[in-house]
């Protein structure tokens, strides 16, 4: 009899013990090379990879859910998505309202100029009467509002860096400032992107680049950041990641 009982817990809890979790990703769409929604709604990017990558490696059946950038840590903290993967920076603001995995991407900030007419270099200390764009919810977009305040430019931001782009290709604005991953992306395939180039040195200064991205949790959920975190370390040291990277960057994003 006791060996029934045994056998018949057995199989009532081996569904339990390996029961797939599943997890609704939140994303924006909106942001080449890291996501981004073609014509027919499907998503591609280094972020959408690595996040599939994840799941794939903690055995979670995912489900994507665009949400405009505004919307997606309230949806999270709202319990409408699992998981913000949307290259969400790594500041005081993001680490307050949630729970955030370690860097899985850094990037530099770099500035573009026109090809004609447009600064070869970008002196911060003679600034004074330019005009910079940047995409707002940034560290760059920050930073330049700041240049603006002490350094006698303007600044005008924008809600992506395409519209920021064709501001730069119109002559609006003097210069971008962005991530130089996407602002290199934006420079190779968008038409508007070949009146401009990259300028000066990269920045990798944490106030102008920032700590890196992060995906993002709700605070509760320890034991999915913890798992979501060693699916990355994985991923880093079997060479999985760099071939992702590969796909999307011409600069190891690490």
């Amino acid at each position: 009899m006791r060996l029934l009982l045994l056998a018949l817990s057995i199989l009532v809890s081996a569904p339990a013990a390996h029961a797939q979790q599943s997890l609704r990703l939140g994303t924006e769409g909106a942001y080449p090379p890291f996501n981004v929604r073609n014509e027919a709604g499907q998503l591609s990017g280094f972020d959408i990879d690595v996040m599939d990558t994840l799941c794939q490696r903690v055995q979670a059946s995912c489900t994507w859910v665009i949400k405009d950038w505004d919307a997606l840590l309230p949806a999270l903290l709202g319990d409408e998505i699992d998981v913000v993967a949307a290259s969400l920076p790594i500041n005081a603001e993001s680490k307050r309202q949630a729970l955030l995995t370690a860097p899985y991407y850094r990037t530099p900030a770099a500035y573009a100029t026109r090809r004609e007419g447009g600064a070869g270099e970008i002196r911060l200390d003679a600034i004074q009467g330019f005009v910079f764009g940047s995409v707002s919810a940034s560290v760059q977009g920050t930073f330049i509002e700041e240049m603006a305040r002490t350094g006698g430019a303007r600044s005008r931001l924008y809600g992506t860096l395409e519209e920021a782009g064709t501001e730069l290709a119109e002559g609006r604005v003097d210069a971008l400032f962005a991530d130089k991953f996407a602002l290199d992306e934006w420079l190779r395939t968008h038409p508007e992107g070949r009146c401009c180039r990259l300028v000066g040195r990269d920045i990798h200064e944490p106030r102008v680049s920032g700590e890196g991205a992060a995906f993002a949790v709700r605070p509760d959920r320890t034991a999915l950041r913890d798992q979501l975190d060693q699916a990355l370390e994985a991923i880093k040291a079997d060479g999985t990641y760099a071939t992702i990277a590969r796909r999307w960057f011409r600069f190891d994003p690490r």
